[in-house]
């Protein structure tokens, strides 16, 4: 059986060596065979019954008709049927696609969900990841085909510094494109120069690093490839995120011209120090309040840095020029304190053995409590949440006496630390022993019994 299966694999894969081919359908059998059949593949982990995977769907079989499969293979598995491959990749939620290249998993896909994204994707990260240029009118359609193209002048291939540079261009190539040019008289520049040329901002940089090395390549490519003031989306987000610098994040519409004036003078003091991006907030209210907003009034405008600290300009008043030079040079010198989103503390804060805890207590009662505290992040709208609330109530009540604390917080709405408390989903729910106020996740039932179990074990 193995044979034949290996063999009927073999076929759909020689079928659709080329254009025009479809997405390859994986099983737990075939798994490491698909995967390795070409130089990269995306798997998409899939549920029947997935709205995101039905719409998914139709784009991604237009996407595999375009692409060469010698190079590349769209492959999906049904994640609900085929579950050995599915745990053995921690997959969570539908539709998930990992990128494997050579047969090694390499990654999750981040890219966009249609079949242009797709594909646009694809041609970034198979072959080569330097281009070599020939002659001055393919150096001049690279420049027009791509908006970000950072090209290396050099008359010695195999230097140490274009090994640098092919390292960078192998680790960045989803986000940019890159270059080499070997004839002379097509520099721009002495022998080894790197230029990055880019539709936007001065068009042009030349990099001026004392060291020519990955780091500092990488650095370069990354801010000069990367406009000033932007707006952000589905296309763009996953760079921003990957340059891990802090974000001030603009939310406003097109109408709002002095905001976004404002954002476009600031941003040039700050360059590779904080991203600027805009959003549009009739569009995406409910971010704004994901990064630390109040989400009522805009336009607004909050940095987030990498310690998940958030550092609201006042929502409500007027974006200036002046005021947001102001407030981001503050933030930049280290003067401007942390925004802390927090509910008002209720009083008496416990009631009937269930303490609801809010940012500004979270500390003192939490992270750094005198007492063994069990916490439940969870969301007013999320149904498990609902449906865990009397069970969670009944053993606030039965063990107000104890010496534990039942507590809950409501996480869309207050601030916590996220990096100690990592909260991917509601409700979640973590044990903080006093003795070490290291938290340690509870994965058991949600049932009175299995919680009062646990209690009772993690107070042995």
């Amino acid at each position: 059986m193995r044979v034949v299966a290996s063999v009927v694999l073999l076929v759909a894969l020689l079928a659709g060596a080329a254009l025009g081919s479809s997405v390859v359908d994986a099983t737990d059998a075939t798994f490491d065979q698909v995967v390795a059949s070409a130089e990269v593949v995306l798997m998409e982990f899939y549920a029947p019954w997935c709205g995101h995977c039905k719409k998914l769907e139709p784009e991604y079989a237009k996407a595999a008709q375009q692409i060469d499969a010698t190079k590349a293979v769209l492959a999906k598995l049904d994640a609900t049927v085929e579950s050995k491959s599915a745990a053995k990749y921690e997959v969570k939620g539908y539709p998930t696609i990992k990128v494997f290249r050579n047969g090694a998993l390499a990654g999750d896909y981040n890219g966009g969900r249609t079949a242009a994204d797709l594909v646009k994707w694809v041609a970034a990260n198979t072959g080569p990841a330097v281009t070599t240029v020939a002659n001055a009118a393919e150096l001049e359609t690279l420049k027009t085909q791509h908006s970000v193209l950072a090209v290396f002048f050099t008359t010695s291939i195999g230097s140490d510094k274009f090994e640098a540079f092919e390292t960078v261009a192998k680790s960045l190539r989803e986000s940019f494109t890159f270059a080499v040019v070997t004839d002379s008289a097509l520099f721009d520049g002495e022998d080894n120069t790197l230029v990055v040329y880019k539709h936007f901002d001065d068009k042009k940089e030349v990099f001026a690093g004392a060291a020519f090395d990955a780091a500092s390549i990488t650095a370069f490519v990354s801010n000069a490839g990367v406009p000033l003031f932007d707006e952000i989306g589905p296309h763009n987000y996953k760079m921003y995120m990957d340059r891990k610098l802090p974000i001030g994040w603009l939310f406003a519409t097109s109408a709002d011209t002095a905001a976004l004036d404002a954002g476009r003078a600031t941003a040039p003091s700050f360059k590779g120090k904080v991203s600027f991006v805009w959003i549009d907030s009739s569009k995406y209210a409910g971010m704004a309040q994901r990064v630390g907003l109040k989400g009522d009034k805009f336009p607004a405008f909050v940095i987030n840095d990498d310690s998940q600290k958030r550092f609201v300009y006042p929502e409500g008043e007027a974006i200036t020029d002046a005021e947001l030079l102001s407030f981001v040079t503050k933030y930049a010198e280290g003067s401007l304190s942390a925004t802390l989103r927090s509910d008002p503390a209720p009083q008496p804060h416990t009631v009937d053995g269930l303490t609801t805890v809010v940012g500004s207590t979270f500390n003192e009662l939490v992270a750094e409590a005198d007492t063994d505290v069990l916490i439940e992040f969870y969301a007013p709208w999320c149904g498990h949440c609902k449906q865990l609330a009397p069970v969670y109530e009944a053993v606030a009540k039965t063990l107000q006496d104890a010496p534990v604390r039942i507590a809950k917080i409501d996480a869309t709405t207050n601030d916590f630390d996220q990096a100690k408390f990592p909260v991917q989903g509601f409700p979640t729910l973590f044990f903080v022993p006093k003795s070490t106020h290291v938290p340690v996740p509870y994965e058991g039932a949600r049932t009175e019994e299995a919680l009062l179990k646990f209690l009772e074990s993690a107070k042995a």
